[in-house]
């Protein structure tokens, strides 16, 4: 799968109803339907390669200076993944613009589902559950370079 493939199918997520549904502490599922469906019809190869994509894009995002300019959600490692995949759910140009820009980071709001985006993917497509490892952690601290050793 291409960057612009990747990014295609990100732009399926249904960001008005992402941030109806965080402020309303509703379903989030809704938002990410499309882009379930959409990617359960690529190969599994290319689900693998959407989450392999994302694991990159969300690494890149992993520091310190981020996580500072997340407020509270960069204090801790769950709420600071789920910020940085609201970066990643905002589309090309608005994740680019932060990545460049740490001071743009969204602050209080997170998009857990997206990182359930190529399990149900994969589980819709092959009824069976999804065993792959990310080309790289999502994990908060695991990107060395941009934390102070």
């Amino acid at each position: 799968m291409t960057q612009d493939e990747f990014w295609a199918l990100i732009s399926l997520l249904d960001r008005d109803l992402m941030v109806s549904q965080y402020a309303d502490d509703g379903d989030m599922d809704f938002v990410i339907e499309p882009l379930v469906r959409a990617l359960a019809s690529r190969s599994n190869d290319e689900i693998k390669s959407f989450d392999d994509i994302l694991s990159g894009l969300l690494y890149e995002l992993d520091g310190q200076e981020y996580a500072f300019h997340a407020g509270v959600c960069g204090q801790f490692e769950d709420l600071f993944l789920y910020c940085r995949c609201v970066a990643v759910a905002s589309g090309r140009d608005t994740y680019h613009s932060i990545a460049s820009n740490p001071k743009a980071m969204p602050e209080e709001m997170g998009f857990e589902p997206l990182v359930t985006v190529a399990e149900k993917a994969w589980f819709m497509k092959n009824q069976e559950e999804y065993d792959h490892k990310t080309v790289f952690s999502m994990e908060m601290y695991a990107n060395k370079d941009n934390w102070p050793g």
